[in-house]
Formats: structure tokens, C-alpha cells, sequence
């Protein structure tokens, strides 16, 4: 069994509508690095949030920190880059959705690790 994880963006309104939605399925994870890129356009008026979303799952159940690995996630509109990774070495500012197993871990290299069973964290950037 391999590990699984995915990436969700919402766009959003200063109320917190959903006007927008990217969803990448489910990328299954091995022991090679992998990219995931998602790019949006021709979403329309009225964008003033932006929320995304890791998950992550450890398909064994294995007990610790062994699921998918994340690392070097960022925001990009136009020249603007902003960053929420790994590079942190802390989860301070996401907000942990679901903390499943033995929860989100960052180590020392500043690699987000999801545990066993399904572990999903967010973090909305206000534009």
C-alpha cells in the first residue's frame, strides 16, 4: 500500500464563499519526491481569500509520523510569492483540520509529516 496525499484550493469572498475550487485527486505517494503543481485562472470577480489545503494519509496505519512527506508548498499571484512550508519549522499559522494517528509533525528539516490515518491541515490567506 502506498501513501496517499492532496491538494485543495478554495477561493473565497470577504465572506468566506467558496466562488472557486481546485482539487488535485489524490497523488500516491512512494519513496521518490514528487511535484504537484495547480494553477488557476479565469476565475472571476470578487476574490479576496485564498484557503488551501494539505491531506495526507498513511495508508499502512503504522503508529508515528511515517506518511506522506511535504515540503516547499507556496501561494504564487503574479510576482508575489507566498510561501507555507515546511521552511517554517513550525505548524504555527495552519490551522489543523484533522489530526489523525498521531498528527502532523514537523521535523527537523522542516519536512510537514502526516501520521496513520488521514491528517488534514489549512491556512487562508487574506488578500
Amino acid at each position: 500500500m502506498s501513501d496517499e496525499y492532496q491538494l485543495n484550493i478554495y477561493l473565497m469572498d470577504d465572506n468566506n464563499v467558496v466562488l472557486y475550487t481546485y482539487q488535485s485527486g489524490i497523488l500516491i505517494c512512494d519513496s521518490t519526491w514528487q511535484s504537484l503543481k495547480g494553477v488557476i485562472r479565469s476565475y472571476g470577480t470578487g476574490v479576496r481569500k485564498i484557503m488551501y489545503e494539505h491531506i495526507g494519509n498513511c495508508a499502512n496505519y503504522w503508529a508515528g509520523n511515517y506518511g506522506a512527506m511535504i515540503d516547499d508548498s507556496y501561494l504564487s499571484i503574479g510576482n508575489n510569492i507566498y510561501y507555507s512550508s515546511g521552511k517554517t519549522h513550525s505548524l504555527a499559522g495552519w490551522t489543523i483540520d484533522a489530526n489523525g494517528g498521531d498528527g502532523w509533525m514537523v521535523d527537523p528539516n522542516g519536512y510537514y509529516i502526516t501520521s496513520n490515518a488521514t491528517d488534514t491541515k489549512s491556512q487562508i490567506i487574506d488578500l
